[in-house]
């Protein structure tokens, strides 16, 4: 059972097996598996969210940030914002800017383009997130030698249906569905992990409902979460999300600090480039970090423009002048959220996590709202995954824990539907509890005389759309085809039908029609259509003739290719261990010189080179020996 949490700036993987019998159960509470944080490469327990389109092949993670400033045009990071990028949105506008390949994006074809060996690439979200998956698949499967049969993947609560829909093709493309994937929220996952490992401390403390509020304020966005804890449930009680709010809006905001300094000093209007915004960023970050144990900072970055170099003195007062807007944002959705809740008497703790999590200035206005002091015992990323890993054990694999039932999720947006020409109706609001695989039924008569076809339209509620800049508000419709209903039987004046609606814990949901007359399904007769920014067949044909286009270019993410760069990154390895040794023989050494070089070409021949380094190393034990 594999949890995911795909980050904005790293993602986290754990798996859960079952314990062997001799081990005692202690951590998670006497359960027979035990959860696992996997690591990477280097024994960092994340992966970084980067993925490099170079030459004919792709870097991921660490590898990539070796190269990125080189191949910044074909490198991609926050790769969690790329899943069901909203290119037909104004939230676009606000997205695109925080890339470093901001402007190499064509707006028309919505896909960001690049050139390599004289030849212009173009990639579509999608499929840099599809390469992505690839990797985080092979990295579980083969790297880590885990046998998945089902992958939890945790996402932002604010992801539309849309987005959904955008991941699970994605999963499907790379192979995913094969070992099954659930999707469910993040406030789910966090308030699951959270209830599990305090259930004895709640226990203790003999209070029969205890609440807590979490502040998620990450990279790309900020949540407020607030949940109830009892002996037997878990719940999510009440969710806000601030798409823009996080890490990179204050990076953002000081970067361009930066460049009307760079303007003003050199007397010029510069052009921005990917280069210097990731030059400057990456000293920002670093820096903006130190302010909150100091009260100034100094970034300091080399020719940054020509031969300029940057030495710019950022004391904390000017930066919470510069962040003073957000902060604003951060304080109204905040106190409305907080003033929501009505027991505040059973508020059992504060949480603040994630990377704004020591900002003093936020952390002066959640106190200044509450009166109650900030706890910071969670590392959302890990809490996220084993959440989610939680979730599989507990609901798909039946496992048991005490009399513990959380399988509600929260809904974060209103759905109406409408019936013909009938006025909207409510389908399901937000803040409704969600249980799993729940079915809602709504009774209807179509006049079989009057109508050859009957339209259901869905669509989201439009003051909550536009926080994220939703024009379009349809989601999908069913039409049936009352013509063959006639044709098949159905004599009656009046057909009576019901409608099935089926909700999944991802929020999605299927409709199915039954016919009160005869008893009897009438699925045949019914046809989805998708609207809104739903992807239809034909542009799902098209993104998928897309991947195998760009696959063409960077080779296919399958077993062999995954074998072929495991192979040569071994052989770089024992090639550089045999040149330190070898650097005393010249010989020897400009051998090893000269196989270097032939690690920059493509489609190497990795026996004929294994047989080279073997030959190297033969022939200096062979000198040791003698």
């Amino acid at each position: 059972m594999i949890g995911i949490n795909l980050g904005c700036q790293k993602t986290t993987i754990c798996n859960s097996e079952e314990k062997e019998k001799s081990i005692k159960k202690e951590k998670y509470n006497n359960m027979d598996f035990k959860i696992n944080i996997l690591m990477n490469s280097q024994g960092d327990r994340c992966i970084s969210s980067i993925i490099q389109f170079k030459e004919n092949n792709r870097l991921y993670s660490e590898n990539t940030k070796l190269g990125i400033k080189r191949y910044y045009l074909s490198s991609f990071q926050d790769i969690s914002r790329l899943i069901g990028f909203m290119f037909d949105l104004e939230i676009n506008n606000k997205e695109i800017k925080y890339f470093n390949t901001d402007k190499n994006y064509d707006r028309e074809k919505h896909l960001f383009f690049f050139t390599q060996n004289k030849k212009k690439i173009e990639l579509n979200a999608e499929f840099i997130v599809n390469s992505f998956l690839s990797h985080l698949k092979n990295f579980i499967m083969l790297d880590s030698h885990i046998e998945a049969n089902h992958f939890i993947i945790s996402i932002p609560d604010y992801f539309t249906l849309y987005q959904k829909e955008s991941l699970k093709l994605i999963c499907r493309s790379v192979g995913l569905e094969k070992n099954y994937v659930t999707i469910i929220s993040e406030s789910t996952a966090l308030t699951l992990q959270y209830g599990y490992t305090n259930y004895y401390n709640f226990l203790n403390e003999n209070v029969k409902e205890k609440y807590t509020i979490f502040i998620d304020a990450g990279y790309s966005k900020t949540s407020f979460i607030l949940s109830k804890f009892t002996e037997d449930n878990f719940e999510v009680i009440d969710v806000d999300n601030i798409i823009f709010f996080g890490g990179r809006d204050f990076n953002y905001r000081i970067y361009k600090r930066c460049i009307e300094i760079i303007e003003k000093e050199n007397n010029v209007k510069i052009e921005e480039n990917g280069k210097m915004k990731l030059k400057l960023i990456e000293e920002i970050e670093k820096q903006r970090k130190n302010l909150t144990v100091n009260n100034e900072v100094t970034l300091h970055i080399d020719s940054i423009y020509d031969d300029y170099d940057l030495i710019y003195k950022l004391k904390k007062e000017e930066f919470e002048k510069l962040i003073e807007d957000d902060i604003k944002v951060f304080k109204e959705r905040f106190e409305k959220f907080y003033n929501k809740f009505q027991q505040k008497d059973k508020l059992y703790k504060i949480e603040i996590a994630g990377q704004l999590m020591r900002t003093p200035i936020l952390q002066k206005v959640i106190t200044n709202i509450t009166n109650i002091p900030i706890s910071k015992t969670i590392i959302i990323d890990e809490t996220h995954c084993i959440g989610s890993s939680l979730y599989g054990n507990f609901f798909i694999n039946n496992l048991k824990f005490q009399n513990l039932n959380m399988i509600n999720s929260y809904n974060m947006y209103t759905i109406y539907y409408s019936i013909g020409n009938s006025i909207k109706s409510l389908f399901i609001k937000k803040g409704d509890f969600i249980p799993y695989k729940d079915k809602i039924f709504l009774g209807g008569i179509i006049n079989n005389e009057n109508n050859s076809i009957l339209q259901i339209d869905f669509s989201y509620d439009e003051d909550e759309m536009k926080e994220i800049g939703l024009k379009d508000l349809n989601i999908c419709s069913y039409i049936i085809n009352i013509e063959n209903l006639k044709k098949n039987n159905y004599k009656d004046k009046e057909l009576k039908f019901f409608l099935e609606y089926e909700i999944f814990i991802d929020n999605s949901f299927n409709v199915n029609l039954y016919c009160k007359n005869t008893n009897e399904y009438l699925d045949k007769y019914m046809k989805r259509e998708e609207k809104g920014f739903f992807l239809n067949d034909n542009q799902k044909d098209e993104y998928l003739k897309h991947f195998t286009y760009l696959e063409s270019e960077f080779g296919l993410l399958d077993v062999n290719f995954h074998e072929y760069t495991s192979n040569k990154n071994n052989l770089e390895t024992r090639l550089y261990a045999i040149k330190n040794k070898v650097k005393n023989n010249n010989e020897l050494y400009q051998k090893c010189i000269k196989l270097e070089k032939l690690f920059n070409k493509t489609n190497l021949n990795i026996s004929d080179i294994e047989k080279e380094i073997i030959s190297i190393e033969n022939e200096y034990n062979s000198i040791l020996n003698k």
